[in-house]
């Protein structure tokens, strides 16, 4: 499995020849962000906000998504979605790999949506926040979901992101010694032991 970071929580997933984006941004939106034209089997929105829901950057190519796509429902706040409205955390299987895109989560996971999850390969998790998952609530998140990759994103650059948002070096102190530095944008998942959290150099348009 693939995983393609294209910049704030937008992310391209290939595998077996199908592929998917999840969260194409309306880059007027996000200082510092290039245009997003991206291309994909199939297009998934985790909410209705418009830097996670600009479908339009998304050119599909008309063939049949083999990936196995679940969801769950959640909400982009404590208070059940009054405030931020609902959120969707998007599991993505290819026979091989398990990932999940938790979108803006906004509160703990109770028993049941954890088992709904499952084990997990890997993650990719908001830890910048602005107006949700801040970098101590998505450390707590990545503990109770254990997966062996945790993938950033939602986050300032120096260059980039939303002035409010918290950094990638915010959370990455709270994660101990286990970052894994990544030349460019993209990783190839493979079978790991213990929990290994990504640091790309850049986010890159497809």
């Amino acid at each position: 499995m693939k995983i393609t970071w294209l910049g704030h929580a937008c992310f391209k997933i290939e595998s077996n020849g199908s592929s998917v984006v999840i969260d194409p941004y309306d880059h007027n939106k996000l200082p510092g962000y290039p245009k997003l034209e991206a291309e994909a089997d199939r297009v998934l929105v985790t909410h209705e906000h418009d830097d996670h829901n600009f479908r339009q950057a998304v050119t599909l190519t008309g063939k049949k998504c083999e990936l196995q796509v679940s969801e769950l429902a959640c909400f982009h706040d404590d208070q059940q979605g009054a405030m931020l409205g609902p959120n969707t955390i998007f599991i993505i299987e290819d026979g091989q790999f398990r990932l999940a895109h938790f979108g803006d989560l906004g509160h703990p996971l109770n028993e049941e949506q954890l088992k709904a999850i499952g084990k997990l390969d890997a993650a990719i998790v908001n830890v910048g926040g602005f107006v949700s998952s801040e970098a101590a609530f998505a450390t707590e998140l990545m503990k109770a979901v254990r997966p062996t990759w945790i993938i950033p994103c939602h986050f300032k650059g120096d260059t980039f992101g939303v002035p409010s948002a918290g950094t990638l070096d915010e959370f990455l102190a709270l994660q101990g010694q286990n970052a894994y530095p990544v030349d460019g944008c993209c990783i190839e998942l493979k079978k790991e032991v213990g929990t290994h959290t990504v640091v790309f150099r850049d986010f890159c348009g497809d």
